[in-house]
């Protein structure tokens, strides 16, 4: 049995498969070798050839591609014709999870770290008390600044200023980890990051998050309440079928916004827009 262990946002993420297989890149800023005594957190284990033991009969359907039998969860992931690579999960805690791997994908799968295509990193987190929000994400004198929007708003650019002008250190460019816990949330660098390829393994209390907004001007003011709960929630990554899911990620961003502090940050893609925000931070 082939084992790979990464640490992510502070958890132990073990990989186990009886066949060798290739980590990809995204992966490797985590992977860690010295931590083999430990109890793993989350689990992902593989099987490759024969079939997954579920039938539809009998199964509870959730979506077209998504069953409940008892305890499990199985996910289809088409990947040619009727061909399909099946994940499962137990009902409400992600992990331990199973990939079961046709005979016909199994090269591609081990060669290509295709693991990371049916992951669902996200639904193993969130037992943890973790989320992944849509946004980058800068430490800067110690402290994590995110910038949430939806893809093309500018959340990217906006932390690229940061780097380029404040020499502030890029933790994610697409997806970023929040452990949340009424004494503190913390933001993580993590495996998945969109196209940014920004894979950090770090991670920083977070000192405030920014909802960016293109504008012809540099614009900050604080969101409370109703309106910071719908901005950063309708960022976080969802599920479109698992109703008990998006209502525990629907508390643990209530918790978020009660001890973060969240801006709506209507700016320019420039260095005062940086300005806008620190001038911000030093009055609190």
């Amino acid at each position: 049995m082939f084992r790979y262990d990464h640490l992510i946002s502070e958890l132990l993420f073990r990989v186990e498969s009886p066949e060798p297989l290739q980590v990809p890149n995204n992966f490797q800023p985590f992977l860690c070798d010295h931590l083999g005594e430990r109890e793993a957190d989350i689990s992902l284990q593989v099987t490759f050839g024969g079939q997954p033991p579920y039938t539809e009969q009998g199964c509870r359907k959730l979506s077209p591609n998504v069953f409940q039998k008892d305890d499990r969860l199985w996910e289809r992931y088409y990947w040619s014709n009727n061909e399909y690579i099946v994940r499962q999960e137990k009902v409400g805690r992600g992990s331990p999870c199973r990939f079961f791997i046709p005979a016909g994908f199994s090269e591609k799968f081990r060669r290509q770290g295709y693991w990371t295509n049916y992951l669902r990193l996200d639904r193993m987190l969130l037992p943890h008390d973790r989320i992944v929000l849509h946004a980058s994400a800068v430490i800067w004198q110690g402290r994590a600044y995110l910038f949430s929007a939806p893809s093309g708003g500018g959340k990217s650019t906006h932390a690229a200023l940061w780097e380029k002008h404040y020499g502030a250190k890029l933790l994610n460019g697409d997806k970023v980890i929040i452990s949340v816990s009424p004494e503190g949330c913390r933001a993580y660098g993590g495996p998945v990051a969109g196209s940014s390829g920004i894979y950090c393994n770090d991670s920083a209390p977070i000192d405030s998050i920014c909802i960016v907004q293109k504008a012809p001007y540099n614009r900050l003011s604080e969101l409370t309440g109703r309106m910071s709960l719908l901005s950063l929630y309708s960022e976080a990554i969802k599920s479109s079928w698992d109703v008990a899911f998006n209502t525990r990620l629907l508390e643990l961003t209530h918790t978020l916004i009660n001890i973060t502090p969240v801006y709506r940050l209507e700016c320019l893609p420039e260095r005062s827009a940086v300005e806008c925000v620190i001038k911000n931070q030093e009055k609190r």
